[in-house]
């Protein structure tokens, strides 16, 4: 039997009708989490300073959540319905910015709250029992341990002046640095990681946000970074030796992320990125990226706990319908699903986050793990994934040949020379037993993307209830088509598609089987699927299954020669069953 290497779980939602949360009710929640007992933030006053409305909009009678400042310094987001967890992001240090001054990518995070809130409120759904305790406990003062949070303190950079001094005029206008470049920034800052960059960044072309060509100039690396010189925080004095200090770090970044400068917004591939920091800043090739939609929230945030605990920032991208932005992920909390966020903008809004009550742009986050000062590592191997599983074929039969179309398969999470991808057929119970269909063979580097591929597909062995193909993938030698270790690729639990595609339903044999009699000639018929096997007993329960005749899904019994009284035929197959009871 072959070995399958399950890669991730499946983590399945659970939807139950919400109750809104008033204003009053919010504040109280707010007040008891920013000052319980014992805390470093017991004391503070809290103002209710946005709740979700855009500039000159006016406010919701039903806002999706409730923002609060506190005196002193933090916030604390609470939800406007009760079908989310009652505390939806805090901090006890940073304060929470005006809706018109807020970072790209904390703006894009909270609309996609609210879009959740907003999907929640039309199909009604109402909280889990865990929420619904979550909601007592916040109401009567939470007891909060300092000790749950975990976190790796990071630099309150941004991403226009003094960052941005050495970056060039664009369209008559200053341009900014960038998001990404600011993340990467603010993680070398954290390791003072190199001394100087190395090679030449070379020269890129691209379109600027009025529709204008440009043309940015490479650079050759080689001048030493001040990292002494560079402040954790800007926002008070500074003078030009630390301006300079970060302005060269950043500029730098953002030529080698290939950012594409613009006064209003400059934007470049987290992905393609990280990619270069090995290349030009002396950091270990063991990075890799993966994106969460393709693994259970537990596991992720597991992941992510993991790198802080040793001593690693994350590199976080989030992404909407209207592009990404990238931050930094620098700590969690041990007890719950919160991760802390660095957004890239002074310190405003950075704290700790709720990530397993969200979607919308939580959906499509994405993260760069293991990035360290180089060590000698090699590329991980990577992975694939996978949104969709179909077909049109109608009726599915052994040794009919029908397509199988997989969408949007796409690798991720590292290298590797060659992948062989193709479908698996499982039994009920998820046992492996063949490959039905021509493997997609390619050498594939990470990132790789295709929109739909399909499979023509044969099935030589039995089809039972609950049977069904999934894609499977491997890196082995597969010269006999049968390669001796598959694993199944991840699958993309935010895009709406099948793991898994059902060849016969589990509920074919009660579906499929019925029983006639024939009075006149008192045969009884029974008509079933073709692998089924039929019983019969008298009602003393002895077994009367010689008198059954037939097979093929075709069964049949002469009543003539069974004696007045009530028998029970049994229909069985692959462990489920389904019995008739006859009175002759």
């Amino acid at each position: 039997m072959k070995k399958l290497l399950l890669a991730i779980a499946l983590l399945l939602p659970v939807a139950a009708y919400a109750d809104r949360v008033k204003a009053d009710k919010a504040q109280e929640i707010a007040e008891k989490f920013l000052n319980p007992s014992g805390t470093k933030a017991g004391g503070k006053t809290l103002s209710l300073v946005w709740r979700g409305e855009k500039p000159g909009e006016a406010v919701s009678a039903e806002p999706a959540f409730y923002v609060y400042n506190a005196s002193g310094g933090g916030f604390v987001i609470v939800s406007g319905e009760d079908v989310l967890n009652p505390i939806l992001a805090y901090s006890d240090t940073q304060s929470f910015p005006a809706a018109d001054n807020m970072a790209p990518g904390l703006a894009d995070w909270m609309e996609g709250l609210q879009t959740v809130i907003a999907q929640a409120r039309r199909e009604g759904l109402k909280p889990t029992a865990a929420v619904r305790e979550a909601w007592t406990a916040a109401a009567s003062g939470p007891a909060r341990d300092d000790d749950d949070e975990v976190f790796i303190e990071t630099a309150l950079w941004d991403q226009g002046a003094p960052y941005n001094r050495f970056c060039p005029e664009v369209d008559g206008k200053q341009s900014i640095v960038g998001c990404v470049a600011t993340a990467i920034s603010i993680l070398m800052y954290h390791y003072k990681h190199p001394a100087k960059g190395t090679g030449v960044l070379p020269t890129y072309n691209y379109t600027t946000n009025k529709g204008n060509d440009r043309k940015q100039d490479g650079k050759k690396l080689g001048d030493e970074y001040d990292w002494d010189n560079m402040l954790p925080d800007y926002r008070g004095s500074y003078t030009d030796a630390q301006a300079d200090a970060v302005a060269e770090l950043m500029f730098d970044v953002a030529v080698m992320s290939q950012m594409m400068f613009n006064a209003d917004g400059s934007g470049a591939s987290t992905a393609f990125a990280a990619k270069q920091l090995p290349v030009y800043m002396g950091y270990d090739k063991s990075l890799y990226r993966l994106t969460k939609s393709y693994i259970p929230v537990d596991d992720w945030i597991g992941m992510i706990a993991a790198e802080i605990d040793e001593g690693r920032l994350v590199l976080y991208t989030g992404y909407d319908s209207d592009g990404g932005h990238a931050f930094i992920c620098d700590g969690y909390r041990k007890s719950d699903g919160f991760l802390r966020f660095n957004w890239g903008w002074s310190g405003s809004g950075n704290g700790f986050y709720a990530i397993t009550d969200m979607g919308g742009f939580t959906r499509g986050n994405s993260a760069v793990f293991h990035i360290i000062p180089d060590e000698g590592g090699e590329a991980p191997t990577g992975t694939v994934g996978y949104t969709n599983i179909m077909t049109n074929q109608k009726n599915i039969t052994k040794n009919k040949e029908f397509t199988v179309t997989v969408t949007e398969i796409v690798t991720q999470g590292g290298s590797f020379d060659r992948i062989y991808f193709g479908l698996g057929k499982f039994t009920a119970a998820g046992e492996f037993q063949e490959i039905p269909s021509p493997l997609l063979t390619a050498n594939l580097e990470e990132g790789r993307y295709y929109p739909s591929v399909d499979f023509p597909t044969l099935i030589e062995t039995d089809i039972l209830p609950g049977d069904y193909l999934r894609p499977v993938a491997t890196y082995g030698d597969v010269s006999d088509d049968q390669p001796d270790e598959w694993f199944l690729p991840l699958f993309n639990q935010d895009g709406g598609g099948k793991e898994t595609l059902v060849l016969m339903s589990e509920d074919a044999l009660l579906e499929s089987t019925r029983l006639r009699f024939d009075s006149a000639s008192r045969v009884i018929t029974v008509t079933t699927l073709a692998q089924a096997s039929v019983t019969l007993k008298d009602a003393k329960g002895k077994d009367r299954s010689s008198a059954v005749k037939g097979s093929d899904g075709t069964f049949t019994v002469d009543g003539n020669a069974l004696e007045k009284g009530t028998y029970t035929f049994s229909v069985s197959l692959n462990g489920l069953s389904k019995t008739f009871d006859v009175t002759l």
